[in-house]
């Protein structure tokens, strides 16, 4: 996988895995705040 996205990095799936990534830190972010709010016993 690394040396096939070395050879020749595609455009689109960096954009697509920023994008996602970004959906992701937000999504855990807020996941984040809730535990710390909620404080769950067993986590």
């Amino acid at each position: 996988f690394g040396a096939g996205q070395n050879k020749r990095p595609p455009k689109l799936g960096q954009i697509g895995r920023s994008k996602r990534v970004v959906i992701e830190d937000d999504r855990i972010d807020d996941v984040l705040k809730n535990m710390t709010d909620k404080a769950p016993p067993g986590v």
